[in-house]
């Protein structure tokens, strides 16, 4: 760890972005407290997130949980594919064929 602390050298440049970075979000958090004049209604939440259908006679969920549920299973998707694909250059890499071993590792 120490080489790693002796390497690091912040410059003048590193402190200007730095401080760029700073002064931008500042503008951002600024802008958003003072310039925007809107009210949220935390009252009206409810209903996209869960809602009672009067057709069906039931409570069924909002368009918020459908895309949290959408997104989840898309992540649990993506993972799932990801690991396949993952395994599946693992083993072509140790395997001893030329043209595996070599499309694995592009």
């Amino acid at each position: 760890m120490s080489n790693f602390l002796k390497r690091v050298r912040f410059t003048l440049l590193d402190l200007t972005l730095v401080a760029l970075i700073v002064l931008f979000i500042s503008f951002v958090v600024y802008r958003m407290v003072y310039t925007l004049d809107y009210d949220w209604s935390w009252s009206a939440l409810g209903s996209y997130i869960i809602r009672f259908d009067e057709n069906s006679m039931e409570y069924v969920p909002g368009i918020l949980l459908i895309g949290l549920l959408t997104t989840l299973k898309l992540s649990c998707w993506a993972g799932i594919t990801a690991m396949f694909l993952g395994l599946v250059m693992g083993l072509c890499r140790v395997y001893k064929n030329y043209i595996l071993k070599n499309f694995s590792s592009l």
